[in-house]
């Protein structure tokens, strides 16, 4: 007599229990997806406005750095007196002023 071997089976499930799974799953994906997508989102864009402030503040503390060097610069007594000479057309007691004329091209003289 032969003897039969037992093989063990696994019951499949039906198709209608995997549907109700992947329903549920893609389901509660979504739930998910609604509730905690909105914030999400706002979290990115507040990465990226923080991200353009700090660029915004490293670029503003170059320019404070340069203009606090220009006013130091500037508090000298040599800066003082090339400034008013320049700009203002002083001149010292005692000195003559010299000024430069440059005939008009195209005057024909």
């Amino acid at each position: 007599m032969r003897r039969r071997q037992k093989t063990k089976t696994r019951a499949k499930p039906s198709k209608g229990k995997k549907g109700r799974k992947l329903f549920v799953v893609v389901l509660v994906l979504a739930f998910f997806a609604f509730v905690f997508g909105p914030q999400l989102k706002m979290l990115w864009d507040m990465k990226g406005e923080i991200q353009a402030l700090q660029e915004q503040k490293s670029e503003l503390l170059k320019k404070k750095a340069e203009l606090t060097r220009l006013e130091r610069d500037l508090q000298t007594d040599e800066a003082i007196e090339r400034m008013a000479r320049e700009q203002l057309g002083m001149v010292k007691p005692g000195e003559k002023v010299m000024v430069k004329v440059v005939p008009e091209q195209g005057s024909g003289q």
